[in-house]
């Protein structure tokens, strides 16, 4: 964290050391602290797509579901095309009991990169919840397949 400071006070308005130590924050479990250095990178960039992305992960692991989905739609209306943000706002919505809302998610992840795993595994487990075995398992087949793949 020290060189993340150091960086801030050389370059007070440096947005890496903002954000990064916002990750590395994130990454400790201090959601908090960890939201305060994105809104201040947010702050110095304005259409900073990861820094909107983190926070709303930050968000989520401390349970603000709805202000979680704002910044994944932010990160999303900056870009259409941020695979990350639809699958991790599909992880919100499943959370919240909100199963169809967040199979749409996953299927545009999927859509936009048809080999991240992740949104098939999502998918799967939003689908076995609502009881739809078949199409679950379909989608966990596939998230086996790509991560064999990835591995080899």
């Amino acid at each position: 964290m020290e060189c993340y400071d150091k960086a801030k006070e050389l370059s007070p308005d440096y947005v890496n050391a903002y954000y990064n130590k916002g990750t590395a924050l994130m990454n400790l479990g201090q959601d908090e602290e960890a939201i305060g250095c994105y809104d201040k990178a947010i702050e110095l960039s304005p259409d900073y797509v990861n820094a909107y992305n983190n926070k709303g992960t930050a968000l989520k692991n401390l349970g603000q579901n709805e202000e979680a989905i704002e910044c994944y739609d932010k990160a999303i209306e900056l870009s259409p095309d941020y695979v990350n943000a639809y699958n991790n706002k599909g992880n919100v919505l499943q959370n919240l009991g909100q199963n169809e809302e967040a199979i749409e998610c996953y299927d545009k992840a999927i859509e936009l990169n048809p080999d991240y795993a992740k949104a098939y595994y999502n998918k799967g487990n939003a689908l076995k919840i609502l009881g739809k075995n078949e199409k679950a398992n379909i989608c966990f087949e596939k998230y086996e397949e790509l991560k064999k793949q990835q591995n080899d």
